[in-house]
This record gives C-alpha cells, structure tokens and sequence, in this order.
C-alpha cells in the first residue's frame, strides 16, 4: 500500500512489482543457505533462524528515513505542507504542483463519502465489486501452485528420476530463474495488467498440464526428468510475468483511499493463509494421488483465467477515480 501510493501512476505497477523482487532474491538466500554444506545440516540449522533477526532490525532503522506517504498526509492528517515536502523528496523535483491537485481532488472525492467500516465493504456494490476482485486475485495468486513448486521442487526432481545432488542445484536454478524475472518490472509498464494476468495464468494452466502428465512418465524415459525442469523454468517465468508481482498492487488500485486500508487488511491475510493451504496440503495430496496432483492447480488456474478475463478491470495508467467509477 505504502509502494503505490508513493508511486507516479505511471510507474507504479513497476515500483510495486520490486516487492515481489524482493521475495524472489530472499527465497534464492534461503535456498542457497539451506544446502547441507553450508547451514542446511544436523549442526547448523538453527542458526538460519538468526537472519531474519538482522533484516528485521535493517527494516527498523531504514523506516526512520522513509517520508511519510502524501496521500496518508493530505487525505488522514489533512496536512498539505507535509505532504508538498514528501512529494518534493519523492519526485526529486520542486514542482509537484500536477500530483497535488490529483491527490487533493482524490481526497476531496473520498472525503464526500461516509467513513468506510468494514461492514460497509460488503454493503455497497461499489465496493463488495472491488473486493471480491482483491480476495480471489489473493487467493488466484497462492492456489496457482506456485509454493508447492518451489517448496517442493527438489522433492520433485527426485520423484522424476533425477539422482544424487541434482535434484538440489535445480531448485537454485529455479531461484535463480524466479530473481532473473525481474523483466516483469517492466512488462507492467509496458503491457496492461490485465493481459499480463490472462497470459501467466493461461500458460501456468498449459505448464501445470504438461508437467503433470511428464512427471506420470517420468521413469519410462531418461530424458522426461530433464523436461520436467524445463516445464518449472518456464512455469516460474509465467507466474512472475502476472500472478507473482501484479495481486500486490492490483489490490491498492481498485480502491479509493478511504477503502484501501480496510481492503488491504483483508486481502494480505487472505494471500498468506491460502499459501499456508498450499504448503501443508500439497505433500498429503501428491502421497494420494502422486503427480495427478498438478492437475488440481490446472483446473484452478483455468478458473481464475475465466475469472480475471470477465471480472477483473484494466487499471494500467488510470486514476483511482476513473477505475471505481465502474462499479458506481
């Protein structure tokens, strides 16, 4: 919430997509760091437990130098100076005068409003619209299956045929596939979001497809495990091209100031408690049914392509206003 509304509106898919960056450089950190020649042994474990210590401390200090959002400062604080200063120290420039009058118009709209409760997100079409979109979109994003991917790819790699250490440096390939996606920084400025969502979940669907009956086959070929690395690359591609950066800010666009906090609060637990689903449900699922189980996340991925292709609004390079004005 912070990123976009510290954002340029045409920067601010870009500028929110390094938060899922971020993600992508720390599971490579975990991944590395997990090896058993390193801390992933009977000796070193614990002491992974430490790190998140030091970035948590990193996180406090830095905090301290980061201005304040303008929109929190116009639109809560009803500070204009303040947030004229905070623009300056953003944009780098003294005139800001064009971000100031969107936002104050923004502000003057939301504050015409009655205060937004948590009941009223569900009360009014203008808004239950909205957040259906956020919470299935949150929900779209962790039931792709991508932490069953990564979680469980040295898993899988082994279940495909793939022998001694292999199976271990493939899943830092996919780390390292998953950071190298940081071109979906600029493929939101330059596709719609939208688009974007339709051509990661579509493809996820195919993948999942394909990776699922090559993973059946597995042991009939030499060659099939290979394939099924290949099939992950391109499955990490997808998913970072849409479903990995675009939900995060998505969920910030398509609400007013006044509903983006109540909206967020929603739709973040909603994203990590799907994702909690995935990782303790998926290795009891695959001991059932085995690869197959792939299949259930390309039905699901079919579903959310169907949902996002009928539902869900364009929002690249539009005002807050003009998007929630469909749903009026």
């Amino acid at each position: 919430m912070y990123l976009s509304e510290v954002s340029p509106v045409s920067l601010r898919g870009a500028v929110s997509s390094v938060y899922q960056l971020v993600i992508t450089i720390s599971i490579l950190i975990a991944q590395i760091v997990g090896l058993h020649y390193v801390l992933g042994n009977h000796t070193y474990w614990p002491y992974i437990f430490i790190f998140p210590m030091f970035f948590a401390i990193f996180q406090v200090i830095t905090l301290l130098f980061c201005t304040e959002s303008p929109r929190y400062l116009i639109g809560v604080k009803g500070n204009e100076q303040k947030a004229e200063q905070s623009l300056k120290f953003l944009r780098m420039s003294d005139d800001v005068s064009a971000d100031m009058t969107l936002m104050k118009s923004e502000d003057a709209a939301v504050k015409a409003l009655p205060k937004i409760t948590l009941s009223d997100m569900y009360k009014s079409r203008q808004l239950r619209i909205p957040l259906i979109i956020a919470l299935v979109i949150m929900l779209a994003q962790q039931f792709s299956g991508i932490n069953a991917v990564i979680f469980y790819s040295t898993d899988t790699f082994e279940k495909a045929g793939l022998k001694g250490d292999n199976p271990k440096y493939d899943t830092i390939g996919i780390g390292v596939v998953n950071v190298l996606t940081i071109v979906s920084l600029y493929l939101v400025k330059v596709a719609g979001r939208k688009t974007l969502l339709l051509i990661g979940f579509g493809g996820m669907a195919i993948d999942t497809l394909l990776l699922s009956l090559t993973l059946y086959f597995a042991d009939q070929n030499d060659f099939l495990p290979w394939v099924c690395i290949i099939l992950t690359f391109i499955y990490i591609i997808l998913f970072a091209a849409g479903a990995g950066s675009i939900p995060w800010f998505l969920v910030t666009e398509i609400f007013n100031q006044a509903a983006r906090p109540t909206a967020v609060s929603l739709a973040v637990p909603t994203n990590w408690i799907a994702n909690f689903i995935v990782t303790l449900t998926f290795p009891l699922i695959e001991a059932i049914i085995g690869p197959f189980v792939f299949l259930i996340f390309v039905a699901l991925d079919v579903v959310f392509f169907l949902f996002i292709l009928k539902f869900v609004p364009e929002t690249k390079n539009r005002t807050i206003d003009d998007i929630i004005s469909e749903w009026k």
